[in-house]
């Protein structure tokens, strides 16, 4: 599991361009009131439905999972030397 979030943020790494503008575009439909269902879960009925809000907590909690374990390990090196 953690080898699958640790190649995730990898990827983000390599593709900021490409998350950041589609994090401003998420940002641009959710500000657009007709625009806003689009950001739910297509059938709010189902529960395997995932919606695009649970997708994005899912990928903070990945990033700022990784980022403390850097900023941890980086920690760790600075006191070595």
């Amino acid at each position: 599991m953690q080898y699958l979030l640790l190649c995730a943020v990898l990827d983000m790494a390599c593709h900021v361009p490409l998350y950041r503008a589609l994090l401003e575009l998420l940002r641009a439909i959710a500000v657009c009131s007709p625009l806003m269902p689009l950001l739910l879960p297509l059938d709010a009925d189902d529960d395997s439905s995932v919606s695009i809000s649970s997708l994005l907590e899912k990928m903070k909690q990945c990033v700022d999972t990784y980022a403390s374990r850097l900023k941890y390990v980086l920690l760790s090196v600075e006191n070595v030397h």
